[in-house]
């Protein structure tokens, strides 16, 4: 199961970079913090996900790291459509670091 959510950890964070790539902003690292609950019952299968990311890049706008996050979650990361359509919950919150133009 660890490592199931490794893969999803791994999926956004690529999904979310090239995407946010081709909306020309400039991602110069992404930390993905993930933390999972299953069901008591069995099978015990993933109930929600707690995923916090932390974006780091020059002049990264909110509205289109958000756009990214959410077309990777639901259409683009195939590890979080799965596990979504598994009956798996998502909150997934960011952060946004922006280096400092000299």
């Amino acid at each position: 199961m660890d490592t199931v959510a490794a893969s999803l950890g791994a999926c956004l964070a690529i999904s979310i970079s090239k995407t946010l790539g081709v909306m020309r902003q400039k991602l110069d690292d992404i930390e993905i913090r993930l933390s999972f609950e299953r069901k008591e019952e069995e099978p015990k299968i993933f109930e929600y996900f707690n995923i916090h990311l932390i974006l780091r890049g020059e002049a990264l706008s909110p509205a289109k790291v958000e756009k990214a996050l959410h077309m990777s979650e639901e259409s683009i990361c195939p590890v979080s459509v799965i596990l979504g359509l598994s009956g798996a919950q998502m909150r997934t919150t960011f952060a946004i670091e922006n280096k400092t133009v000299s």
